[in-house]
């Protein structure tokens, strides 16, 4: 199966959503399709010697897609037909609902557009000023986008409640949580390298959290946490890992819990 991505971001971000697109199209190459991801002509200008040496290929889109796409659709819309029907794709396999789903729902009707959201794109909390969606043009073209996909692919139960809530039927989606390697991680480890490391008795409990630190991700809850098991004697140690979580320390009731703070721990 000949099949086409798009993201608007770099791979070389390797945040969530970056990683997951690199996993799947890897995947799909390994299984024997013919895959294609298409990034800007910048991105891809920047860093051609990574995007060649990907087990997958890669295509820039057409000078200043994005720019363009905003002031001139049809513009955008035609070259990307004239791509499919030059490369004759089966399907596009479509990495977010905004910008991406919008960028290429000119195709809907000449090949199946299969949409995978990632949280944010479709989700909106207002009290937490998380979502895309808070920008009302934003939600007006995600909207619209979406209704343009023939299959949308939500990671958990509550996307799923979101995309019926933005009209998406229940038919077209699917609910298809994150794989987990379970390969790699059954891998044997040097866990006594990894406490001495971090300074953690091996008699030690220890708690991971990996995340950036976001409301969303309920991070804000760990300084009230850890200080209340310090507070009741527990001996543990808390290893948190992602984009400004050594801000958690500033939070910290507890002086023997900020005391263990450092970069990226709790």
């Amino acid at each position: 199966m000949k099949i086409a991505s798009v993201i608007a971001e770099s791979l070389l971000k390797a945040g969530g959503y970056e990683i997951f697109t690199y996993n799947l199209l890897a995947m799909l190459a390994e299984a024997g399709h013919d895959v294609t991801l298409y990034v800007t002509d910048r991105e891809f200008r920047k860093h051609k010697t990574f995007y060649t040496s990907l087990p997958f290929g890669v295509r820039p889109l057409m000078w200043k897609f994005m720019s363009v796409h905003k002031r001139l659709p049809a513009l955008t819309n035609r070259w990307l037909r004239r791509e499919q029907k030059k490369h004759g794709y089966d399907l596009w396999q479509v990495m977010g609902a905004y910008p991406e789903a919008a960028m290429v729902q000119g195709l809907s009707g000449i090949v199946p557009l299969v949409l995978r959201t990632h949280g944010d794109d479709v989700q909106a909390v207002p009290e937490l000023g998380y979502g895309l969606r808070l920008d009302p043009e934003k939600d007006r073209a995600i909207r619209k986008a979406i209704r343009a996909m023939d299959v949308v692919i939500a990671l958990t139960p509550g996307i799923e409640a979101d995309l019926e809530d933005l009209g998406v039927s229940r038919e077209r989606i699917a609910t298809i949580p994150n794989g987990i390697n379970c390969e790699y991680l059954g891998r044997p480890r040097d866990h006594a390298a990894t406490r001495r490391k971090w300074k953690i008795p091996e008699d030690a409990f220890l708690l991971l959290s990996v995340g950036r630190n976001h409301p969303k991700k309920g991070f804000d809850l760990i300084p009230t946490i850890a200080s209340g098991l310090k507070n009741a004697g527990k001996d543990f140690r808390w290893l948190v890992v992602g984009k400004d979580t050594d801000a958690l320390c500033k939070r910290f009731a507890n002086e023997a819990c900020r005391s263990m703070c450092g970069p990226s721990t709790a």
